[in-house]
């Protein structure tokens, strides 16, 4: 997740009408034109001039239609191309002047939208070598909309349409890419990827203005946006007001003599808490935000040569200290400290030989918080040595805030010079731009940035797709080719496992009632479809490496629901409960041939934490299930599977259960899957 500098157009501006006809770049050389009986083309010309399109396969005309620009110099027409041919064609805007775009293909469009998941690039996820040498597929196109945010619709693009290759594919987005190259081979057709997505960005974002009526939740975040229409400067002078205001509500920074005497190398920790770091606060503390302080000891040989220390990512913010120094913090001026991760240059003098104190506190304002990387991230270095900081801490709990402090810690201003999260400015840069432009769909890989909302998130997101839908206005035109017509299919990723290992199942999830959420407006809005990846995410990476096997999912989707190809595109889906006496009998929908459980890897000693060792070896042979009694406490369940559609589920500590969850934790050790060997959709059933 990166930050970003936002431009910001003001379209008040009167525009002046081109000499010549000029088009939308999506209209360049290596397009992929959607193939559909009504495929629109527009642009802006003089007043008045006479325009004629034409899709040419050499000297024949493959399509062909005309217009003139109106009295604001727009044009429009619509070409069929159901009948064009898979070789490359040329796209002619005759004009005062012509023209052209070569290479031109006319197959499968798809828009890929969402945060850091979704733009996650080829190069940077798993197998990215061998992906790039295999990667020849010609009719495989991506375009990539660049990173902005404008307070208006704007009608503003850039970029343009790469042909993937060996040397290419490396920036595409791999989610993406993958989806795309899975259809191109099922199809035998060109695919054309849209690629606009922004790590790090939350769904409100990409939501239309009107779709986000009645969500009184973002007037404060509408009025500073209205704000910036008075121009950056004024809007960055009162962001700053407002910062200092609301950083002034809450205990961001410690009291300074607090800070001496926590930093101190002589303090006396005995009343202080042991914790293994890395670790997430909320570990041990599932509700907690605020500021914690942390301490270890580092005996040291020499201290001769330049020193820096790391610490990976710490969320959200810090201050570090070694004997008392300060050497090194990131605070609130920081808009994604969150995902920064620490490296610090150590001064000159500040180590010592022997014993050196290292300190450090951290302030979580919202969601997880802590200490979020890897043991290796966690080193203090001296010339060529380098130390391991992963272990034993002390830690101490500075402030805890309270349910209004942290209602105010949710509303923390926005940068409007970073404000990629402010209410449809993303929508307005970055989608608004590319309709009416004929896709055969949308795929959508985000959720991460709602979390904690759920409640929010079940209204947001499908407000969020019925205004894409509306603004494109692609009912019943058919854009897929035999199709009777589409309502802008749109098919979502859920979220992957996440997090540590839970020995609790009454734990606070944060992540699966997002995921619940997902597949309820997925098995709800018309068209709409489901990409379970509960199986291949990261327990320590929010960006797990395996793209692969989300795109082969999403592409099944599209397959079966789009295409309507006979094949298996989902896991087993929760159908209905029975209670017979102690046992649960659950059943389930998409099993193909039958219910299967997956045989899970018995870790050695050291390989995973103990509790994921724990949790794959419950004497169960599918894992995953819970089930709660009358008193309303879950307890780990037994489960069995019975028939190709139920299984049975029971736990010896529950005599009259009421409800059952399956897969139900930020990160869950699950094994069920269908004879299609997709997994099955994790879901909690209500008494």
């Amino acid at each position: 997740m990166r930050s970003f500098l936002i431009l910001i157009v003001l379209l008040s501006v009167a525009m002046v009408a081109p000499a010549a006809p000029s088009t939308n770049p999506l209209f360049s050389d290596h397009m992929v034109l959607q193939k559909g009986t009504s495929v629109p083309v527009w642009g802006k010309a003089d007043r008045g001039e006479a325009i004629r399109v034409s899709l040419m396969d050499g000297s024949t005309v493959v399509s062909e239609a005309s217009t003139e620009a109106d009295d604001k110099g727009a044009w429009r027409v619509n070409l069929d191309t159901s009948k064009a041919p898979q070789t490359p064609l040329e796209l002619i805007i005759a004009g005062t002047t012509t023209l052209k775009a070569s290479d031109v293909l006319v197959g499968q469009v798809w828009l890929c939208s969402g945060q850091s998941n979704m733009a996650w690039s080829v190069q940077g996820a798993k197998d990215a070598e061998r992906e790039a040498r295999q990667a020849n597929y010609p009719q495989i196109r991506h375009f990539e909309v660049p990173h902005t945010s404008q307070l208006l619709p704007s009608e503003e693009l850039k970029g343009q349409w790469v042909v993937t290759s060996s040397q290419s594919v490396g920036t595409f987005s791999a989610v993406a890419y993958y989806f795309g190259r899975a259809l191109h081979l099922e199809l035998k057709a060109p695919i054309g990827l849209i690629n606009s997505s922004v790590g790090g960005t939350a769904a409100e974002s990409w939501a239309t203005d009107e779709s986000l009526k009645g969500f009184d939740e973002f007037n404060i975040q509408r009025a500073q946006a209205r704000d910036a229409l008075l121009g950056m400067d004024n809007a960055v002078a009162k962001y700053r007001v407002d910062l200092k205001e609301w950083e002034a509500k809450l205990p961001l920074h410690a009291d300074p003599k607090l800070a001496e005497s926590y930093s101190s190398i002589d303090l006396d920790t005995k009343d202080w808490d042991t914790v293994t770091l890395p670790r997430q606060i909320e570990a041990t503390d599932p509700d907690f935000d605020g500021s914690i302080w942390y301490r270890t000891e580092l005996t040291l040989d020499a201290v001769d040569a330049a020193a820096s220390i790391s610490f990976g990512r710490v969320d959200d913010h810090d201050v570090t200290y070694i004997n008392g120094k300060r050497v090194g913090g990131i605070g609130n001026d920081n808009d994604g400290a969150w995902a920064t991760p620490r490296r610090y240059d150590i001064p000159a003098g500040v180590l010592k030989p022997g014993r050196n104190m290292i300190a450090v506190r951290v302030f979580d304002t919202w969601l997880a918080g802590g200490f979020m990387g890897a043991p290796a991230d966690m080193w203090l270095q001296v010339g060529t040595k380098r130390h391991s900081l992963a272990g034993e801490w002390k830690s101490k709990i500075e402030h805890r805030l309270d349910p209004d402090q942290k209602a105010i810690a949710a509303q923390r201003p926005g940068n409007p010079q970073n404000a990629v999260n402010v209410p449809s400015m993303l929508y307005n840069g970055m989608i608004h731009p590319l309709k009416p432009y004929a896709i055969a769909g949308a795929i959508w890989y985000q959720g991460e940035a709602n979390v904690n909302r759920d409640k929010q998130y079940r209204s947001l997101l499908p407000a969020m797709i019925q205004g894409w839908r509306t603004a494109w206005d692609q009912k019943c035109e058919p854009v897929i080719a035999g199709e009777a017509g589409r309502d802008f299919p749109f098919y979502i990723v859920q979220l992957a496992n996440f997090m540590e290992y839970r020995r609790d199942p009454n734990f606070n999830t944060q992540w699966a009632p997002i995921r619940d959420v997902q597949a309820h407006v997925a098995s709800t809005l018309a068209n709409c479809g489901l990409a379970v990846t509960i199986d291949i995410g990261d327990e320590r990476d929010i960006h797990p490496g395996n793209k692969q096997d989300v795109g082969k999912r999403l592409a099944a989707v599209a397959l079966a629901k789009a295409y309507g190809k006979k094949v298996p595109f989902a896991g087993p889906t929760f159908s209905k409960l029975d209670i017979q006496g102690n046992r649960a009998i659950v059943t389930f929908d998409h099993v193909e041939q039958g219910l299967a459980a997956r045989p899970l890897a018995v870790p050695e000693a050291g390989d995973r934490p103990n509790v994921y060792r724990e949790l794959v070896t419950h004497p169960s042979p599918v894992k995953g299930f819970a089930i709660r009694g009358e008193d309303g406490k879950w307890f780990w369940a037994k489960a069995q599977i019975n028939d190709q559609r139920t299984i049975e589920v029971w736990s010896d500590d529950v005599a009259k259960p009421v409800a059952v969850r399956y897969g139900w934790a930020d990160n869950p050790v699950v094994n069920l899957y269908n004879s299609a060997d997709f997994p099955a959709v994790p879901f909690q059933t209500q008494p």
